[in-house]
Order: structure tokens, then C-alpha cells, then sequence
């Protein structure tokens, strides 16, 4: 029933994102109110996930290992071993929260914040690179989680494959030589994430040296994940992996653009900005944009 329920948002979400980008992009006409409406809905998500993050706290406080959801009974499993693979289930949960909703709504505030007129030039070179920095933490997150439950399942239940394989919510584990692999990548994918987001800079000078090689280190990383992850260790269970692998594209193509974008993007951004001609925008009726009302606004010609 909850995945059904987060489906259906889903597709409410996106749908919205899609009206809203293209009324914007192709037709140069948006209304910052129903911006507003648009991530606020976005954000109820987060009730959803809330709902799965409280259904596997109750699942590792229990007192019995009969029936839990996360160590195949073929395991003899403990209460520890429940409570460490659950406790690596809750963590998927937070980074797939904060990454995949958190890419989600970014356009959508990008948009609200350049309908406002004393917001639409928040969009500066430090901007991105806080970003940068949080994407990066959730990677390392995401990393160091796997990484501890490959091992502890190697140490403690041998060698894969799994017959039966443990299941920490969005970490699957049929190989957890595979697990301890993913994870090494991506704690080293997070931790260049952040030397290079506290390295960038306006000009971008510095990440020009190491651009060729991030880049094939994220696609190399993302390829990974969807082939080791997402088919490799669910190929042999009934669980359904697409949602999975729409969720963390996010976090693969997140990434690189706010990196591409803190290493770019000015370090102050004029009112000409935006504009294709390097005028800025007549102040009329036509040109004006519907919401708060203030100082002058460009145009959403070539709105980033």
C-alpha cells in the first residue's frame, strides 16, 4: 500500500515539474504562486518516507528475530544481526530521502526563487557549491553504510551468493563482496565530490585539471551501481528494482551538474544575466512576471 501511495505522488510530482518547466522554458510564462504550491507539495513526500523510516524503527526495536524483515531465518540470525542490518535500512532511507527528493524539488525552487524579485539572484558560484557539499555528504553516507554492511555480513554469514539474500531497505545483499565494493566506490566518490566542491571557484580553474577524470569516475560509479546494485544482486530475488535505479539517477546526474555549475557560474550575477542580448528585460506589463512585487526581473529565456 505505501509503495502505491508513493507512486501515485510520484507521478503527481513529476508531472508537475514537466507543466512548470516547459509552461516556463518554451512559453516564457510562469506564476510564482503556483511555484510555491509545487514544492510544498514535493515536499510532502517526505511524510511518506517518514512513515517508511518509523515501520523499520518499529521493525529493529523488536524484541524476537521470528519473522524479521531484514536476515533470512536459513541465517540462524540474532537480535544483533537484525538490528545492524535494519539499522544500515534506516540509513538507505535518509540517503535516498535527501538525495532523490532533494534533487527533485532543487529545479522547482530554482524556478520559485527566479519568479521572485529579490531572490532571482541567488544562483552565484557559492550557491552551488554548498550544494556540491551536501550531495557529497550523502554520498559518503551512502558509502560508508554498505560498506559496513558487506563486511559484517562476509564476517558473520560467509561468502556470497545468498540463497536468500538480507535486506536492509534499499541495500540489497545476495553478494556481499559486491556490497563492500559499491561501498569502497562511492566513500571514494563522495570524498572527491567534497575535495573538489571546497576547491571550486567561479572561474573554475582548479576543477578544469580534474574534470576529465571525475566525470568518468561518476559514470563509471553510476554504471556500477545500476549493474552490481540494482541487477547483479537482485537478479536473483522477486524484488523490483526500476524504482530504485530512478531514485538514485538522481543523485548521479545531481551531482555532477552542481560541480559543472559552482565551477561556472559568476560570482555575482547582474540583472543582464539571463537576458540572450545582454539587455535587460523592458519593465512592461508583457515582460513582467506574476508574484511578489519588487525591483526589476530578467527574462527566463536561458533560466539555470
Amino acid at each position: 500500500m505505501a509503495n502505491f501511495v508513493l507512486s501515485i505522488f510520484n507521478v503527481i510530482w513529476s508531472g508537475m515539474g514537466i507543466v512548470l518547466g516547459m509552461w516556463a522554458l518554451i512559453y516564457d510564462q510562469a506564476n510564482w504562486w503556483v511555484s510555491v504550491v509545487s514544492v510544498v507539495w514535493t515536499y510532502t513526500s517526505i511524510v511518506v518516507f517518514t512513515a517508511a523510516v518509523a515501520g523499520e524503527i518499529v521493525a529493529v526495536s523488536a524484541e524476537t528475530v521470528f519473522q524479521n524483515p531484514y536476515v533470512p531465518a536459513i541465517f540462524s540470525p540474532t537480535l544483533t544481526d537484525m538490528r545492524l542490518v535494519g539499522s544500515m535500512a534506516i540509513l538507505s532511507l535518509f540517503v535516498y530521502l535527501a538525495t532523490g527528493i532533494g534533487a527533485l524539488v532543487l529545479a522547482q525552487i530554482a524556478l520559485m526563487h527566479f519568479q521572485n524579485p529579490n531572490k532571482w539572484n541567488l544562483y552565484v558560484a557559492d550557491y552551488y557549491k554548498k550544494r556540491v557539499l551536501y550531495y557529497a555528504f550523502w554520498i559518503v553516507t551512502s558509502g560508508i553504510a554498505q560498506l559496513i554492511l558487506g563486511i559484517y555480513a562476509l564476517e558473520r554469514f560467509g561468502n556470497g551468493p545468498y540463497n536468500q539474500p538480507l535486506t536492509a531497505a534499499f541495500y540489497v545483499v545476495t553478494w556481499p563482496e559486491a556490497t563492500v565494493f559499491i561501498g569502497l566506490l562511492q566513500l571514494g566518490l563522495g570524498i572527491y565530490s567534497y575535495y573538489l566542491g571546497v576547491n571550486s571557484s567561479a572561474d573554475g580553474q582548479f576543477y578544469k585539471e580534474h574534470r576529465v577524470v571525475y566525470q568518468s569516475l561518476t559514470l563509471f560509479t553510476f554504471l556500477a551501481v545500476v549493474s552490481i546494485q540494482l541487477m547483479m544482486q537482485l537478479a536473483p530475488t522477486n524484488i523490483p528494482g526500476f524504482a530504485q535505479s530512478c531514485l538514485y539517477i538522481a543523485l548521479a546526474i545531481a551531482m555532477p551538474w552542481l560541480i559543472e555549475k559552482a565551477n561556472s557560474a559568476p560570482s555575482e550575477i547582474s540583472k543582464d544575466y539571463y537576458s540572450l542580448t545582454g539587455a535587460v528585460a523592458p519593465s512592461g506589463d508583457s515582460e513582467k512576471m506574476p508574484g511578489p512585487e519588487s525591483q526589476e526581473m530578467p527574462t527566463t529565456e536561458a533560466l539555470v
